[in-house]
C-alpha cells in the first residue's frame, strides 16, 4: 500500500523510524495533498485492512 500512495504523489517513504509500518499503515506527508479526495479511496482501503485483524 505504501508504493501505492509513494507512485500517487510522487515521493518514496523514506523509514525514519525503526517500527515497520503495518498493513493498511502508510506514511503520507500533509504537504502531498491537494485535496482529500486524492486519498479517500487509500483511507478506505486502510480501514477495511485494520478490520481484518
Amino acid at each position: 500500500m505504501q508504493k501505492e500512495i509513494d507512485d500517487l504523489f510522487g515521493h518514496v517513504y523514506e523509514k525514519s523510524d525503526p517500527m515497520r509500518l503495518t498493513p493498511g499503515e502508510v506514511y503520507i506527508m500533509l504537504e502531498w495533498i491537494d485535496d482529500l479526495k486524492q486519498i479517500i479511496k487509500d483511507i478506505d482501503e486502510a480501514y477495511e485492512l485494520r478490520l481484518q485483524k
